[in-house]
């Protein structure tokens, strides 16, 4: 018998978003709450549109971090502020710290939504963000069932992190090679780390079912709902329209922005570092300036769009460390020298490690050699071997510093471990006809050249001095 109440869980996002509009549109109060920041972003964005008389409150790190006075404000008294919208859409930025518990237990909330992605929280994380309402009417919730191939024996964990130069070592001796043998010190720290990521990476592995077997230890009766093809279709366009519309309104936003000068880009710039309030005018017009300083040209369209809120400007810094040997040379001494695993622990992501790591990975495919990319190297999964071995020895570095699980069928499709690192650097991979060797088929590849002419244009455009004819990007 439950002592707790009932969740409802469904086996769509899509369906989940529909019920969700459908319930707002008939009145209902809402509470719904993701670990995806673009998911809220997107679902506000046509609710908005679609209910232009609903109050809505929105809370993401992006409201947080320019102390948004409503968000602030709900943060501060989430019981008083509540009842001023009927429907508050959050990410993870108020799962902790934040109670939403009314005046005599008052069941204010009809529903309750909790919408979960992989690898992003563990399942206790999830339901912390879930557990903020108390008291709520009804529970409804996707998890998403995807399953991961993260490592998560700690014995192994461990193992790796001494294997691999991750913790501080002394030379024992030398073998008849006149390779070192290391003496590992033991670390406490680094064995709480250790734990610390094994847990996690047990939980996000398999999310669903932890989550699901979390609430019924609670005392939770778990209902599974069966799919509904009208909702289903109605949260499938809440979705596209709200990422497409956000998408212009980005576009529009900063189009009509007015350029900031050095001074004014400056004091803006350090009142969001200080988490100070700043406008949304003064906010477009900086987000508008950044992109044009780093891309070095006037913004456009096809620029806003591909910076993507930054996350492409991450990838062109990158790029160009990957064909910088001198940058490279800055980074802890360069690829391939054990010493600069002694200097930082890679269980800890960090970017210029990550960088360095990428450096090394890719170092042991055809398509990157001697700081240079070569379009021109064909391969297939055989001439991969080296990558293989090389991703199944730093599995754990890889794991920490890129989210990237090593999948174990690498040895049959090591391909698919290869675009999302090619991608970090905003290259692709192109599919060539099929050819046969030994009786066999082959399928070659190379990397795509409209992306890296795409990615040279844009680099070599930053380096470009002011007054100068600048190229065009690659479509």
């Amino acid at each position: 018998m439950s002592t707790k109440g009932k969740i409802e869980v469904f086996t769509s996002e899509e369906h989940l978003i529909g019920d969700f509009v459908t319930s707002l549109k008939s009145g209902k109060r809402c509470f719904f709450t993701a670990n995806s920041k673009e998911r809220i972003q997107e679902i506000a964005t046509q609710v908005r549109e679609e209910c232009p008389d609903t109050p809505i409150l929105v809370i993401t790190s992006e409201e947080t971090a320019v102390k948004d006075p409503a968000a602030a404000e709900f943060i501060k008294t989430p019981a008083v502020e509540a009842k001023k919208y009927q429907a508050i859409l959050c990410s993870p930025s108020i799962s902790s710290g934040v109670d939403i518990t009314f005046d005599g237990d008052e069941r204010f909330y009809d529903v309750v939504y909790g919408l979960f992605v992989p690898q992003v929280l563990t399942h206790f994380e999830c339901d912390q963000q879930l557990g903020r309402v108390r008291h709520p009417k009804h529970v409804k919730v996707f998890v998403s069932p995807a399953k991961g191939a993260f490592e998560t024996n700690l014995g192994v964990v461990s193992r790796d992190v001494l294997k691999t130069y991750l913790m501080d070592a002394t030379i024992e001796g030398y073998t008849n090679d006149l390779n070192p043998q290391a003496i590992y010190r033991a670390d406490p720290l680094t064995d709480i780390a250790a734990a610390i990521i094994s847990h996690q990476r047990a939980s996000k592995n398999e999310l669903w079912r932890n989550f699901l077997h979390y609430k019924k230890q609670q005392g939770w009766q778990i209902e599974h709902v069966g799919l509904d093809a009208e909702l289903i279709h109605v949260g499938g366009g809440i979705l596209g329209a709200g990422k497409e519309r956000r998408s212009q309104f980005q576009v529009d936003r900063l189009m009509h922005a007015e350029p900031l000068t050095p001074d004014e880009f400056e004091r803006i710039n350090r009142r969001i570092k200080n988490y100070e309030f700043a406008s949304g005018r003064d906010l477009a017009r900086y987000e508008r300036s950044a992109i044009e300083a780093f891309y070095n040209r006037a913004i456009s369209d096809e620029i806003i769009t591909l910076d993507n809120r930054g996350r492409f400007r991450s990838c062109v810094s990158s790029f160009e460390m990957m064909l910088d040997q001198t940058t490279a040379l800055s980074l802890h001494g360069g690829i391939w020298d054990p010493e600069r695993r002694n200097q930082r622990a890679m269980l800890i992501p960090n970017a210029g490690v990550s960088r360095i790591l990428l450096m090394e990975t890719l170092s042991t495919t055809p398509v990157y050699q001697d700081f240079a990319f070569n379009p021109e190297a064909k391969f297939s999964k055989t001439d991969l071997t080296p990558f293989i071995d090389w991703m199944k020895s730093q599995r754990i570095a890889i794991q920490q510093q890129f989210n990237i699980a090593i999948h174990k069928g690498i040895e049959d499709n090591p391909i698919t471990q290869l675009r999302p690192l090619l991608a970090m650097v905003g290259l692709d991979l192109q599919k060539l006809p099929k050819t046969r060797a030994g009786g066999s088929a082959v399928i070659p590849y190379r990397i795509s050249q409209l992306s890296l002419d795409r990615m040279m244009e844009i680099s070599s455009c930053r380096q470009i001095r002011e007054g100068s004819e600048r190229p065009k990007l690659a479509a």
